[in-house]
């Protein structure tokens, strides 16, 4: 490995899947049964409204990471790393599912911020192999993610009855984070 290719993390071409990666997706899938179960379990109007919410978090921590993963180079040891590291976060996540809507909701929101963190610090990474204009999106996106990352915490600390209403802040607020970024630059993905 060359010293450049030692710090190069954007792929140079397409690639195929790797095992990591979908080791990643199938602690997502643990993720999506564990609420499943948890939908089955509460069936009421509320349920379903706190279980979409749940779902919406789960679908953005997993896109935000694949997306990132998408331009990387996922044989480099880096990010094979941060993706392990991530793997681990989020099966924490995905086993705390049942207790999102509770009093020991941290036990979901801080692997789900941690997961988000690893996911944007090495969408950072990777794109400072960008040009400028691809790395003024990437920050902006990085930047405005805080703000749903925090709601995602604060929705959690708080009375449970307020929990759905906080979250639902903090999916309007990576969204207009996506938004925003959008705009800013042309985003680079590479089907596998």
């Amino acid at each position: 490995m060359t010293t450049l290719t030692r710090y190069r993390l954007r792929a140079a071409d397409p690639q195929a899947v790797t095992f990591v990666e979908l080791f990643f997706d199938l602690v997502f899938v643990f993720a999506v049964t564990q609420l499943t179960v948890a939908t089955a379990h509460d069936l009421t109007p509320e349920g379903l409204l706190r279980s979409i919410l749940l779902g919406w978090l789960i679908w953005w921590a997993w896109t935000q990471f694949t997306w990132t993963l998408n331009p990387a180079d996922t044989t480099h040891p880096i990010v094979r790393a941060v993706t392990l590291a991530a793997t681990g976060v989020a099966l924490v996540m995905a086993a705390s599912v049942p207790h999102a809507f509770s009093d020991e909701a941290l036990l979901f929101a801080v692997p789900y911020v941690a997961v988000r963190v690893l996911g944007l610090g090495l969408q950072i990474r990777v794109g400072r192999e960008y040009a400028d204009a691809g790395r003024s999106g990437i920050a902006t996106w990085a930047a405005l993610s805080t703000i749903g990352l925090v709601f995602v915490l604060a929705g959690a600390v708080v009375a449970p009855s307020l929990r759905p209403w906080v979250w639902f802040l903090a999916i309007v607020a990576d969204l207009i984070a996506a938004s925003v970024a959008g705009r800013r630059d042309v985003w680079d993905l590479n089907p596998a």
